[in-house]
């Protein structure tokens, strides 16, 4: 089988190569050509392309992340989305909520669910941890409000406050640009780290150091850092807005039911505008998670290796 995937093969933080390069992989896993014409499948995943302008004798995918939810459907960024959800013959949807979302601006349509999944990087040995130990958790995030970074720091110091030490590790945009927060702090049993920008083979060794990943994000649709946690072997907790909880389902980690349910244009300023995560089912699905560690590792593996994975997503794309 030929397949053109559109698309940028850089995407700076997480990943093979942003949507594209993972799906490339899956298929060439696979035993398929990825070729940039006489292609017999086109797959354009989110806005990467419009299939107005693309011209294929192939079948025509689309990979589907949402729509921009936070500037609200008539955004023009949802013109190039509305044209791939009209002249596609399939939508593929990353996430349930993304599928909600897309059916609600631009009506109803059946697809599969195929995950932005990621490619499985297992350590020799996963990291063990005992009570009183250090707890070392990381995150994944560019710098922006309705990621909830502020959350994850405000936690993070409230369990330090109560005697637990913590290492907080934050991979993502460098914090020195947009980042209110400033340089790395210490405290009283806790530490907050800024790792900056990192490619996957960078970020890998980070994250089997860690015991827990943390994706608070408001209203993702289908995050790749969630994949990319789970598929180094961290559970992850995650909360119930947006597709963060299709992607975990209580498999890979915990969902922890803290926010409202929004699914309509709310553009976020600042952090003030979103609710709070409540602390203690925070803190109860962490020491959930450290108690049962090697449980969860290897209920988060049998999860990524059976269904989140990017040869299983490519697979699901062949079946179509």
């Amino acid at each position: 089988m030929k397949l053109k995937i559109t698309g940028d093969l850089n995407h700076n933080v997480y990943g093979r190569g942003g949507m594209r390069g993972k799906l490339e992989y899956g298929f060439k896993e696979l035993g398929h050509e990825i070729v940039e014409e006489g292609e017999d499948i086109l797959i354009i995943p989110g806005s990467s392309a419009n299939f107005k302008h693309v011209q294929t004798m192939g079948k025509k995918i689309w990979w589907s992340h949402g729509v921009n939810w936070g500037r609200g459907f008539a955004n023009e960024n949802n013109e190039t989305l509305k044209d791939n959800f009209d002249n596609c013959e399939l939508v593929a949807y990353q996430s349930e909520f993304a599928k909600h979302m897309v059916e609600k601006a631009f009506g109803k349509r059946e697809g599969p669910i195929i995950f932005n999944a990621s490619v499985p990087k297992l350590p020799g040995n996963f990291i063990k941890w005992k009570h009183g130990e250090e707890i070392r958790i990381v995150c994944c995030s560019i710098w922006r409000a309705w990621k909830r970074l502020h959350e994850i720091e405000r936690m993070v110091r409230g369990l330090a406050s109560k005697g637990h030490k913590i290492k907080l590790s934050v991979v993502g945009k460098d914090h020195r640009d947009d980042c209110p927060f400033g340089l790395p702090k210490e405290g009283d049993n806790f530490k907050i780290e800024y790792l900056g920008l990192m490619n996957i083979n960078e970020m890998i060794p980070i994250y089997y150091q860690n015991h827990v990943g943390v994706h608070l994000s408001f209203n993702d649709y289908s995050p790749a850092s969630v994949t990319e946690m789970m598929a180094s072997g961290l559970p992850v907790i995650v909360t119930n807005s947006g597709g963060s909880k299709d992607v975990v389902q209580d498999k890979g980690g915990i969902v922890i039911n803290t926010d409202p349910f929004i699914d309509t244009s709310f553009p976020i300023h600042n952090e003030g505008q979103l609710p709070k995560v409540d602390d203690d089912k925070f803190e109860k699905a962490l020491f959930e998670i450290l108690n049962n560690l090697e449980e969860y590792q290897k209920r988060n593996m049998d999860w990524v290796l059976g269904e989140a994975n990017c040869v299983k997503s490519a697979e699901k794309f062949l079946k179509l």
